[in-house]
């Protein structure tokens, strides 16, 4: 054998191998040691029927709080001026929108009825 490469083979040793093990050690302990900020909001939700989602229209003036109702969802809207008086979807506001929405309209007709998969049949004949 090469005489360099038996020296630099024997250069080599254990010690190299147990300080790159504690320090391995050390940096996966003080990663470990890293909480988050804040712990994850709680995500459960509360169920609200019709009437309830109907009280928060934003009637009440520009603070008040509005919601709307989606596929089951509930949504707080109020920070956008479109679910406001004047807005283009002010009549959203405090309803259930699914089959309007599904329908690409605003009319009144299609507000607060409920979306059912299994129950709702939706008129597939009108022209767009």
């Amino acid at each position: 054998m090469n005489k360099e490469y038996v020296e630099n083979r024997e250069e080599f040793d254990f010690t190299y191998w147990i300080i790159g093990l504690v320090g391995f050690v050390i940096l996966y302990k003080v990663l470990n040691l890293i909480q988050p900020a804040e712990p994850m909001p709680d995500l459960t939700q509360k169920k609200y029927s019709i009437d309830e989602i109907r009280k928060f229209d934003g009637a009440k003036g520009p603070e008040d709080t509005v919601y709307i109702g989606l596929m089951g969802y509930v949504f707080d809207v109020s920070s956008s001026p479109n679910f406001r008086a004047g807005g283009m979807y002010e009549k959203f506001a405090g309803r259930e929108i699914s089959i309007a929405c599904a329908n690409y309209s605003t009319e009144e007709k299609f507000l607060d009825e409920i979306y059912d998969p299994e129950t709702t049949v939706l008129d597939t004949t009108k022209q767009q």
